[in-house]
Protein backbone atom coordinates (compact mmCIF):
# COMPACT_ATOMS: atom_id res chain seq x y z
CA UNK A 1 0.00 0.00 0.00
CA UNK A 2 1.57 3.78 -0.84
CA UNK A 3 -0.32 6.73 0.22
CA UNK A 4 0.63 9.83 -2.31
CA UNK A 5 -0.84 13.48 -1.84
CA UNK A 6 -1.91 14.97 -5.00
CA UNK A 7 -2.38 18.83 -5.16
CA UNK A 8 -4.99 20.07 -8.01
CA UNK A 9 -7.48 22.91 -8.38
CA UNK A 10 -11.27 21.57 -9.25
CA UNK A 11 -11.05 23.99 -12.83
CA UNK A 12 -7.47 22.05 -14.05
CA UNK A 13 -9.07 20.13 -17.40
CA UNK A 14 -8.13 16.15 -16.61
CA UNK A 15 -5.48 16.19 -19.32
CA UNK A 16 -3.78 18.72 -17.34
CA UNK A 17 -3.58 17.16 -13.86
CA UNK A 18 0.18 15.75 -12.86
CA UNK A 19 0.20 12.35 -11.78
CA UNK A 20 2.25 11.35 -9.18
CA UNK A 21 5.01 8.90 -11.03
CA UNK A 22 4.13 5.69 -9.68
CA UNK A 23 0.98 6.08 -12.18
CA UNK A 24 2.85 6.77 -14.94
CA UNK A 25 5.17 3.58 -14.67
CA UNK A 26 2.97 0.80 -16.37
CA UNK A 27 2.64 -2.50 -14.05
CA UNK A 28 3.97 -0.79 -10.90
CA UNK A 29 0.20 -0.18 -9.42
CA UNK A 30 -2.75 -2.28 -10.06
CA UNK A 31 -5.79 -0.21 -8.52
CA UNK A 32 -6.43 3.16 -6.49
CA UNK A 33 -7.96 4.23 -3.50
CA UNK A 34 -9.26 7.47 -3.39
CA UNK A 35 -9.71 9.31 -0.53
CA UNK A 36 -9.79 13.25 0.45
CA UNK A 37 -11.55 15.87 -1.51
CA UNK A 38 -12.24 14.41 -5.32
CA UNK A 39 -13.17 16.42 -8.07
CA UNK A 40 -15.05 15.39 -11.15
CA UNK A 41 -11.45 16.11 -13.26
CA UNK A 42 -9.34 13.45 -10.89
CA UNK A 43 -11.60 10.82 -11.74
CA UNK A 44 -11.88 11.56 -15.50
CA UNK A 45 -7.92 11.85 -15.59
CA UNK A 46 -8.24 8.52 -13.52
CA UNK A 47 -10.44 7.00 -16.36
CA UNK A 48 -8.38 8.28 -19.20
CA UNK A 49 -5.23 6.22 -17.69
CA UNK A 50 -7.61 2.83 -17.52
CA UNK A 51 -6.16 2.02 -13.93
CA UNK A 52 -9.17 0.79 -11.98
CA UNK A 53 -10.57 2.67 -9.03
CA UNK A 54 -12.59 2.88 -5.78
CA UNK A 55 -13.49 6.82 -4.59
CA UNK A 56 -14.78 7.59 -1.04
CA UNK A 57 -18.40 8.72 -2.83
CA UNK A 58 -18.67 11.35 0.47
CA UNK A 59 -15.95 13.05 -0.55
CA UNK A 60 -16.49 13.45 -4.14
CA UNK A 61 -17.57 17.18 -4.52
CA UNK A 62 -19.35 18.81 -7.96
CA UNK A 63 -20.45 15.25 -9.53
CA UNK A 64 -24.50 15.80 -8.83
CA UNK A 65 -26.53 13.00 -10.15
CA UNK A 66 -23.72 11.78 -12.48
CA UNK A 67 -21.63 9.69 -10.08
CA UNK A 68 -21.00 6.38 -12.86
CA UNK A 69 -17.63 4.64 -11.20
CA UNK A 70 -16.90 2.74 -8.08
CA UNK A 71 -17.63 4.56 -4.64
CA UNK A 72 -18.38 3.64 -1.04
CA UNK A 73 -19.72 5.35 1.16
CA UNK A 74 -19.57 6.15 5.01
CA UNK A 75 -22.14 7.14 7.44
CA UNK A 76 -21.06 9.90 9.64
CA UNK A 77 -24.02 9.76 12.00
CA UNK A 78 -23.95 6.34 12.61
CA UNK A 79 -20.30 5.41 12.80
CA UNK A 80 -20.24 8.47 15.17
CA UNK A 81 -22.77 6.98 17.53
CA UNK A 82 -21.08 3.10 17.69
CA UNK A 83 -17.52 4.87 18.27
CA UNK A 84 -19.04 7.25 21.09
CA UNK A 85 -20.83 4.34 22.28
CA UNK A 86 -17.51 2.27 22.69
CA UNK A 87 -15.35 5.07 24.34
CA UNK A 88 -18.60 5.61 26.93
CA UNK A 89 -18.55 1.36 27.75
CA UNK A 90 -14.86 1.75 28.03
CA UNK A 91 -15.13 4.29 31.09
CA UNK A 92 -14.26 7.57 29.07
CA UNK A 93 -16.35 11.05 30.16
CA UNK A 94 -14.60 13.54 28.32
CA UNK A 95 -14.55 13.27 24.22
CA UNK A 96 -13.24 15.26 21.95
CA UNK A 97 -13.43 15.15 18.43
CA UNK A 98 -11.99 17.47 15.29
CA UNK A 99 -15.08 17.61 13.55
CA UNK A 100 -16.57 19.96 16.25
CA UNK A 101 -14.67 22.81 14.34
CA UNK A 102 -16.30 25.50 12.78
CA UNK A 103 -14.65 24.18 9.36
CA UNK A 104 -16.35 21.25 9.25
CA UNK A 105 -19.75 23.00 7.63
CA UNK A 106 -22.56 20.77 7.56
CA UNK A 107 -21.26 17.68 9.02
CA UNK A 108 -20.77 19.09 12.33
CA UNK A 109 -24.82 18.83 13.43
CA UNK A 110 -24.72 14.96 12.20
CA UNK A 111 -21.77 13.78 13.89
CA UNK A 112 -22.61 15.92 16.83
CA UNK A 113 -26.36 14.44 17.17
CA UNK A 114 -24.63 10.94 17.33
CA UNK A 115 -22.69 11.88 20.19
CA UNK A 116 -25.93 12.96 22.07
CA UNK A 117 -27.74 9.41 20.73
CA UNK A 118 -24.73 7.84 22.23
CA UNK A 119 -24.80 9.58 25.38
CA UNK A 120 -28.29 9.23 26.27
CA UNK A 121 -28.76 5.48 25.62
Amino acid sequence: MLFAALHYSPRTPPDRIDLPPVLQEHGLIDGLILAGTIYPNLLRRIESIHMPFVAFSNNVVGMGDEQQFDQVGFDDFNGTLHATRHLIARGTARLFSPETLPTRGFIIDSKATGKECAKRN
